[in-house]
């Protein structure tokens, strides 16, 4: 069965903005009136309270997240959930970014703070563990390190998207995307594990494809024969 991108993502998308807010959209980015719905000023205000809590949160630093994180994940678990933690809230900043071309300042800020954060090697601990060594320095190498690299290009990727002006993490985002696809395409069905055990996890190879097809999207079509193959 072939699938889309939009389909796989879905899920993804859907999870970054339940932190904010049980949103409904029509095609011009308003919420349908209803009478026991809120108003556009109301949820627009419920959504940046939310956002703001997110942000002391989530952007308090590397050792205020991993304390942050539920203890019975132990520290590896608790690494992973970090950082999904980050990526979904990127995710939803620049989507605040676009519905509230306002607060786009803000929001570009502290996606960058959250790239930042990840970007510490204390949060990718849990796979340091798992493949031992360091994603960033095997980057060139041939151990997948899936969930580090696709997550950190996924976050990276929604920043240039949204519009983020910074070219600090460019040639990060090329470094991640690269060793991806690069492992992606030595195996038959692109597939590669989150983890040294072997094992695939389907879920786990989404923000990959989101983050080699929005590369994509920046980049001339780069990486879409990759996501074209692993759909088919």
């Amino acid at each position: 069965m072939k699938l889309s991108i939009s389909s796989l993502s879905s899920g993804m998308r859907y999870l970054s903005t339940l932190p904010l807010s049980f949103l409904t959209k029509t095609g011009d980015g308003h919420t349908p009136a209803s009478s026991d719905g809120p108003s556009w000023d109301e949820e627009k205000t419920d959504i940046l309270e939310r956002s703001e809590w997110l942000s002391k949160k989530i952007l308090a630093g590397p050792d205020a997240l991993l304390e942050a994180m539920p203890k019975e994940l132990g520290p590896n678990f608790g690494g992973e959930w970090a950082i999904y933690s980050c990526c979904m809230y990127a995710f939803a900043l620049a989507n605040i970014s676009k519905i509230y071309p306002e607060q786009k300042q803000v929001c570009m800020e502290r996606i960058e703070k959250a790239i930042e954060i990840v970007k510490d090697p204390k949060l990718r601990g849990y796979d340091t563990y798992s493949w031992k060594e360091d994603a960033m320095s095997g980057i060139w190498g041939e151990k997948s390190h899936l969930s580090y690299y696709s997550l950190l290009g996924w976050m990276i990727s929604e920043y240039k998207l949204a519009g983020g002006r910074s070219d600090a993490y460019d040639q990060l985002f090329c470094d991640c995307c690269e060793a991806l696809n690069r492992r992606m395409v030595k195996t038959p069905d692109h597939n590669i594990p989150t983890f040294a055990n072997g094992v695939i996890f389907i879920p786990d190879m989404v923000p990959a494809l989101i983050c080699l097809n929005n590369f994509s999207k920046l980049y001339d079509d780069r990486y879409a024969s990759t996501v074209e193959h692993w759909k088919d």
